[in-house]
């Protein structure tokens, strides 16, 4: 049942993308990061929880992430957009696959349990420091007249 919540995950994620392109940009990425704040799972049903609320979690950064680049790139510079779109596929999915691979080798040497507690540890903290320099980035300085 534990191998479901992957697949799960993406569903949960997908079905976010598609319905949460009316919200803001910033509030799809902050609520997002925040709802990927959520890790412990101690029983089936708590799984299957944080399943569907990482999934969600997810699709609201990634949704968000995605109308703020289109925005941007269509804004500034809309000749390179197809080339900004696939480094920003290209970051977004790296950033879900590398972590996989650190916590496989962490498994291999430390077991399971001891590497998805510091795993997670390390996830919480990577999403509380975007969330604190969230604000600020994507702001252009203001111009002297």
């Amino acid at each position: 049942m534990a191998a479901a919540s992957i697949p799960a995950w993406a569903v949960c994620s997908v079905i976010v993308q598609l319905s949460a392109r009316g919200l803001s940009p910033a509030l799809s990425q902050r609520g997002g990061l925040t709802l990927l704040l959520v890790r412990r799972v101690e029983s089936l049903a708590l799984l299957l929880a944080t399943t569907a609320v990482v999934g969600v979690g997810h699709g609201l950064a990634f949704s968000g992430g995605m109308q703020q680049i289109t925005a941007a790139v269509s804004a500034e510079a809309p000749e390179v957009r197809g080339a900004v779109l696939a480094m920003f596929y290209t970051i977004f999915y790296a950033g879900l696959g590398l972590p996989d691979i650190g916590a496989g080798l962490l498994v291999r040497y430390q077991g399971t349990g001891p590497a998805m507690n510091e795993f997670a540890l390390g996830a919480a903290v990577v999403c509380v420091l975007i969330l604190a320099v969230h604000p600020w980035v994507g702001r252009r300085p203001e111009r002297a007249v």
